[in-house]
């Protein structure tokens, strides 16, 4: 009987020591992978002047829609904002004549245009048809022109 109770506590004391052995291993394990995971954060160097360069950034909504698209093309950086619908309702685009600001209905219609060309301010509105109805130009030689079109395309109204 005492041989058996012997053996119980060696092989009490051996489970204990193979435990504490199991639980120093483990620590020493995840403290391998916090290593190896902190010295691949620090390879994540940011750029050293706080910017990012890319060819595009597109912004979707929780469905994956494309909702906004900011990038180059060939005629330079634009801007675009889109409703749900996928109708590019805003745009912007910096071209080699000036700046152009295009906004649309919801039918994908023009219905207003600002831009600078060479120098001089237009503001457009359109009809529904995106046919010209007001034009507003400010030219530092003429001053301000607001010319009014009817519905036909035909100039009813302009004061330089």
């Amino acid at each position: 009987m005492g041989d058996e109770s012997e053996d119980l506590r060696l092989v009490t004391e051996r489970l204990e020591k193979l435990e504490r052995q199991n639980r120093w291993m483990k620590c020493v394990g995840l403290a391998g992978i916090a290593l190896v995971g902190c010295l691949f954060l620090m390879a994540q160097v940011p750029p050293a002047n706080g910017t990012i360069e890319e060819q595009e950034f597109v912004l979707r909504d929780k469905a994956g829609n494309v909702r906004g698209r900011l990038g180059m093309n060939e005629a330079g950086p634009g801007l675009s904002i889109y409703d749900a619908t996928g109708i590019d309702r805003v745009g912007l685009r910096a071209g080699e004549d000036g700046p152009v600001l295009v906004l649309r209905s919801g039918k994908n219609k023009i219905q207003a245009q600002l831009a600078v060309v060479e120098g001089i301010p237009w503001l457009s509105l359109f009809d529904a048809t995106e046919r010209e109805r007001a034009i507003l130009v400010v030219n530092d030689v003429k001053g301000p022109i607001l010319t009014l079109y009817d519905a036909k395309g035909k100039a009813v109204f302009s004061r330089p």
